[in-house]
């Protein structure tokens, strides 16, 4: 790959990858006596939910189950964050449920739907190149509508730096997975050069 085109393909996919963190919100939860405020937050995956309620009101992920039954009962791998401070940043959709852990009694508990913005759901430009699955844990394949693969596919993190990159793939529906196991989760921008030409999407890590 020459100068040139080593500097397009960067000065593209930051261009690109600029657009998501622009458009995430930030949500910020504080207290008001035995209450969060807001109780109820409609946010999309990438978004950040910052708590603000002090160390008097621990916060806890729990279960539905537990969130119904006005409960405390801590939800496994969910967030927590004991000073009442901190940011929680959902990369899959879904309803988030959490309580105060010292005030759960008292009915002090909220919730957090999230879904998945529409430029990650569907990409109806028929010649562009498309991710899927989205989201994906384990791996994903990038093609057009004409069932091709570029040449050079490039992934780059939240931060902008690049964490993986594929060669010399094919149209075999074997042979084109990428294997994206080791990365973090998150949201990741992805980069592919065909015959001179950048095409990018983005895509979840679960």
């Amino acid at each position: 790959m020459n100068i040139l085109m080593k500097n397009l393909i960067i000065i593209i996919c930051s261009f690109v990858f600029a657009l998501p963190l622009q458009a995430q919100e930030t949500y910020t939860v504080t207290a008001s006596g035995f209450s969060f405020t807001p109780a109820t937050i409609d946010a999309f995956t990438g978004d950040n939910i910052v708590f603000q309620v002090g160390s008097a009101h621990p916060v806890i992920q729990v279960s539905q189950t537990t969130y119904n039954s006005n409960g405390n009962t801590a939800l496994s791998g969910g967030f927590s964050f004991p000073s009442g401070t901190g940011t929680f940043v959902p990369v899959e959709a879904g309803t988030y449920y959490y309580v105060c852990a010292n005030h759960f009694s008292s009915g002090m508990k909220g919730k957090i739907n999230v879904s998945f913005p529409l430029s990650l759901q569907k990409n109806t430009n028929e010649n562009a190149y498309t991710v899927y699955p989205n989201p994906a844990s384990e791996n994903i394949i990038f093609r057009n509508s004409k069932n091709e693969v570029p040449d050079i596919i490039r992934i780059y993190d939240i931060t902008g730096n690049e964490v993986y990159k594929f060669s010399g793939l094919n149209a075999s529906e074997s042979d084109d997975l990428l294997d994206i196991s080791s990365l973090k989760k998150g949201m990741y921008i992805i980069c592919g050069e065909e015959k001179g030409q950048i095409f990018t999407s983005k895509f979840i890590k679960l």
